[in-house]
């Protein structure tokens, strides 16, 4: 195989993250070493071990975690193919030289294309995912204005007028087969500027004249807002594209701020893809970049929370204020009483008794009277109903206020409630496993307690 063709960077580190997100697993970022112009191919000394074999042993002499192959720009066919024996071999080496060493083994990743296929071929995707830890998808430099006389953006993931996209790439990837759980998404902490024909002619696809600021257009995250703080110039997000940009006179700037890092990440996370990788960290401003995207991955758990947090007061106060609303009608409350669910009492008890028509027995007898003992039950059966088994049976706030202030008409007959250690009579269907305890918990806002 062509060693010109061939990039070989190793970790310098990775860092795995178990967060508690829908499937649990790991999330992955990685930092580079290149083999740039101080060490170019042709001073490689062509006497050392073979590709495979010198790949590891820098790997253990550096202290390494991994190995990463980086190669995006097969020509052939028979690029491919050798690309998938290249793979086998180099996962048969690593687990041989495992069995031989008392280190941890080192982790064999790639970078991939955006998509999947090219014109003479697929990449060896059995290869890869039989023998790779991961592979993370290349999605950045998509246009670039040393190529291009038309302005965009190098790393959108969406577009409606072209399959030049992130999510047309990945979606090509899992159609292929691709297991989700291997797949990274790449981030890109860069971006580019062009230099328009005409400043006011500055919509995606407008004329350029090539690249603007730098010798490729290529300028760092750190860079880009420290040049938009010196011209105090504005950044724009486009949420169709998924991208921002800023205009500054002639010069068009393209970029993944806050806003796309957040919503890339919040994309791979709805994909159950596995994490993300970033090129480069040290393009990051102050770590705004690495601090979005972290985030969005705490984003569910903590906005669960707060939720909870919230709804919990809420509903105290609007049970209360019905309350409050009967006790000055004189409907329901007495001077100094008030109907609760003792705690020696579980709703099982409760409902035992309000299904043969005893619920009274179950209230405390100073609140009975021949005025208000049918809006007593009226607000056991409320209560059981709060408490049903299944989610969809259980009513809202709003639907317990107007069932307590008789807006609406007949109300609903509860089953027996959740934490019950018996089964209702009316559910069928259920697993020998599950007749010891009744209640199922599926809940997506809250974590489960003691009622």
């Amino acid at each position: 195989m062509d060693s010109k063709i061939i990039i070989l960077l190793i970790f310098i580190s990775i860092l795995s993250y178990q967060l508690h997100c829908c499937n649990a697993q790991p999330w992955t970022k990685a930092g580079y070493w290149y083999a740039s112009s101080e060490s170019p191919i042709p001073d490689i000394n062509s006497a050392l071990k073979s590709f495979i074999e010198s790949s590891i042993k820098t790997a253990r002499q550096y202290g390494f975690q991994g190995i990463d192959l980086f190669w995006l720009w097969p020509n052939t066919a028979s690029d491919m193919t050798n690309m998938g024996i290249l793979l086998d071999e180099w996962r048969a080496a690593v687990d041989s030289e495992l069995r031989n060493s008392s280190e941890s083994k080192l982790i064999l990743t790639m970078a991939l294309y955006y998509l999947p296929s090219f014109e003479f071929g697929s990449y060896p995707i059995g290869s890869i995912q039989r023998n790779m830890d991961w592979a993370h998808v290349v999605a950045y430099d998509y246009h670039l204005p040393l190529n291009e006389k038309f302005i965009h953006a190098h790393a959108v993931l969406y577009d409606p007028s072209s399959n030049v996209n992130t999510d047309y790439g990945i979606r090509g990837w899992l159609a292929k087969g691709f297991p989700p759980n291997k797949l990274v998404f790449g981030l890109p902490y860069h971006g580019y500027a062009w230099t328009l024909v005409n400043p006011k002619e500055n919509a995606i696809g407008a004329p350029s004249s090539g690249r603007a600021e730098t010798e490729d257009g290529s300028m760092s995250y750190k860079y880009i807002k420290s040049y938009i703080r010196g011209y105090n110039a504005k950044t724009i997000f486009n949420a169709t594209f998924v991208m921002n940009y800023c205009i500054i006179g002639s010069t068009w700037i393209n970029f993944d701020d806050v806003e796309s890092i957040r919503a890339k990440i919040s994309y791979a996370k709805q994909k159950n893809l596995r994490g993300y990788n970033v090129f480069m960290v040290s393009n990051d401003d102050n770590w705004m970049l690495s601090q979005a995207a972290q985030e969005e991955d705490n984003g569910p758990e903590k906005k669960r929370r707060l939720l909870l947090i919230i709804m919990l007061p809420t509903a105290l106060i609007i049970i209360i204020l019905a309350f409050m609303m009967y006790y000055i009608r004189g409907r329901v409350l007495k001077s100094k009483g008030m109907m609760i669910l003792d705690n020696r009492s579980p709703s099982q008890p409760a409902y035992e008794k309000w299904i043969v028509g005893e619920g009274m027995d179950f209230i405390d007898p100073s609140l009975d009277d021949s005025s208000s003992s049918c809006k007593l039950i009226t607000c056991l059966q409320v209560a059981l109903l709060c408490v049903q088994e299944n989610p969809v049976d259980r009513p809202t706030m709003l639907e317990v206020y107007s069932m307590l202030k008789n807006d609406i008409g007949a109300i609903s007959t509860p089953k027996r409630p959740a934490f019950s250690t018996h089964i209702d009579e009316k559910v069928t269907g259920r697993s020998t496993s599950e007749q010891g305890s009744c209640s199922v918990y599926d809940s997506s806002i809250s974590q489960l307690s003691g009622r």
